[in-house]
């Protein structure tokens, strides 16, 4: 039942949700519209301003952070040389532990997979302290030199944003997801300068689907925070890129798709890596004070000796975009260490993303395929192969299409490469999706038992009975009486098929189409059901899942099942229909969310 609107007039209801409130609806002299959308897009420009603001200080918190650190190293002892590469990622890395043990030990999410799920499941629910521990804890380590991406950190601020204004405003499920995923739209977008490209991102990878009602929120919420972005540093892409062009498609094209095959593999590898060493560091269960001492050891020692792979590296990408890499032996090495340490790293650790990782990986596998190419093409730069590379790495980690090709393109503002960038992503997503079903963020989902498909968890299904689900009132026909009767009975009642019956007994079950093929043939109407009927139909039990029975709808093409007692197979104890199990499935994974505004209840918790 809807809470009732309170009397926010009254002294007892004077906290800031219900003054917003009542700003609200001094903008609407009619009164406040619950339902309209106007409400739902204005609380999602306030989110694309908090997200815009939000990735900007977490960037500036990086920034901070590096400076700090690099003090406290000084103040141990390691002075000014190139030993203090390695001291800064082990005090970064126990900083960063010792926040989330203090502040949110007791949580088991993690990054974007958490906004997902809360998405999918928990009505946008986040836990706003827990998430932004690990966002501080995610600048203090990506800015020592930890190997992680910052955009993560940056989504789960804009998506606890969303969430924390749709609880504090009473919102229902529904809408305080909108502005879950306006949120995120935001922070992407503010990222990234790339406002179409952090639409896409919210729909695609966090809502799962491409749903048009939430265009408008979203799309604001985006527009916003990148206007906000452009005000405070400027109206810069993320990456410098040179104008590139495809100079000839049919030689170069088959070695886009190459790079495509190439970086489909690395991000698999990449996302088999970062589990494997989950599930290695979960079965020696090594403290945290040792994690934390081996990791940031790991990062510093090869910092030393590679300092392009310490930090979030873009301007390592950088330089790969503007054609300055040029040694295919150094490539490889980042290429190699790269993608280790940033396993590593998330795996141990537990903060910072998979974003500005894929990009880079990506970058360096385009500029050695782009090498390749150059040297059978002359002509043909490799810069180019490093900016499509980009997109391939990104939705094989990812497995976001849309968003690959309109980031790039939105970085490039160049539709000359288009059909290069929407080849190599469309392999690598194929190839990817052969070569491992899940994507980082719906792997760790899924290595808790909840696997989702289109936004929605596909295990619900696993835990709803057949029994939960059968409409128990149903109607029967009895096996003696005519088809003609039978045929009455069901376009009356708009059946298209009931249970036939002998006395109490299940003889078989009748369909319309039984019938009229049967009429068709030249049967008479005085026929008894019986004898079109299907003997021995297919059943159910009210002890099966709901995944094992909705099989049979798709493969024989049917519409309902009779469900029978195990011990008694001939007693008929309800029917299962495709809309039961469609009205179960929706109970399941919407609950209770109506998507409406829910008004302010009379009183606060």
């Amino acid at each position: 039942m809807e809470p009732s609107e309170p009397d926010l007039s009254q002294p007892s209801f004077q906290s800031w949700p219900d003054r917003f409130l009542i700003f609200l609806r001094g903008l609407f002299p009619g009164g406040l519209p619950q339902s309209d959308s106007i409400i739902l897009t204005t609380l999602a420009l306030c989110v694309g301003v908090i997200a815009g603001f939000g990735a900007h200080l977490f960037h500036l918190l990086l920034e901070h952070t590096d400076e700090l650190l690099r003090w406290s190293a000084r103040a141990v002892g390691s002075g000014d040389g190139g030993w203090s590469v390695v001291i800064l990622p082990v005090i970064g890395a126990l900083a960063a532990l010792g926040m989330i043990w203090l502040f949110a030990r007791d949580d088991q999410s993690h990054g974007t997979s958490a906004v997902i799920e809360s998405v999918a499941l928990r009505g946008g629910r986040l836990p706003g302290r827990a998430l932004l521990t690990k966002v501080v804890a995610a600048a203090v380590f990506i800015g020592s030199g930890g190997s992680a991406g910052p955009e993560d950190p940056s989504v789960q601020l804009g998506g606890v944003a969303g969430s924390k204004m749709g609880q504090l405003l009473r919102l229902s499920e529904q809408r305080t997801r909108t502005l879950v995923a306006s949120g995120v739209a935001g922070a992407v977008a503010a990222a990234f300068n790339a406002p179409i490209a952090g639409v896409f991102f919210a729909l695609e990878v966090v809502v799962g689907e491409l749903q048009a009602a939430l265009f408008p929120p979203v799309v604001l919420a985006s527009v916003t925070a990148s206007a906000v972005s452009r005000w405070l540093n400027g109206n810069t892409p993320a990456f410098t890129v040179p104008s590139y062009e495809l100079n000839s498609a049919i030689l170069e094209l088959p070695m886009y798709a190459v790079l495509g095959v190439l970086t489909a593999v690395i991000g698999v590898v990449f996302i088999r890596l970062t589990f494997g060493i989950e599930d290695m560091i979960a079965k020696f269960k090594l403290s945290r004070v040792v994690r934390g001492i081996a990791v940031g050891l790991a990062v510093g020692l090869v910092g030393l000796w590679l300092p392009d792979v310490l930090g979030v590296g873009y301007g390592t990408v950088g330089n790969a975009l503007a054609g300055r890499m040029i040694d295919p032996l150094h490539i490889s090495l980042l290429l190699f260490f790269k993608l280790l340490l940033t396993a590593l790293c998330i795996a141990v650790i537990g903060v910072g993303g998979t974003f500005a990782p894929s990009l880079y990986l990506g970058a360096m596998a385009g500029s050695l395929v782009g090498m390749v190419a150059h040297m059978m093409f002359p002509g043909t730069p490799p810069a180019a192969y490093a900016l499509v590379g980009m997109g391939g790495v990104l939705v094989a980690v990812v497995r976001a299409p849309i968003t690959a090709v309109l980031l790039l393109f939105e970085i490039t503002n160049d539709y000359r490469i288009i059909l290069p960038i929407m080849l190599c992503v469309a392999v690598s997503n194929l190839i990817a999706r052969m070569l491992s079903e899940e994507s980082v963020y719906t792997e760790r989902l899924a290595r808790h038992g909840i696997r989702l498909r289109d936004g929605i968890d596909q295990n619900v299904m696993d835990r709803m009975k057949v029994g939960e689900a059968m409409s128990k009132r149903f109607d029967t026909v009895a096996a003696d009486i005519s088809i003609r009767m039978a045929l009455d009975l069901m376009t009356a009642h708009h059946y298209y098929g009931l249970p036939v019956t002998d006395g109490e007994q299940l003889s078989g079950i009748i369909t319309t189409s039984d019938i009229a093929r049967a009429l068709e043939n030249g049967t008479p109407e005085e026929t008894p059901v019986l004898a079109v009927a299907t003997r021995n139909p297919l059943v159910a039990y009210p002890d099966q899942t709901l995944h094992d029975v909705i099989s049979l709808f798709a493969i024989r093409d049917i519409r309902q099942v009779p469900v029978v007692e195990r011990n008694n197979q001939h007693h008929v104890v309800g029917m299962l229909r495709r809309t039961d199990v469609m009205r179960s499935y929706y109970a399941g994974v919407v609950g209770t969310g109506d998507g409406e505004i829910a008004t302010a209840r009379t009183h606060h918790a």
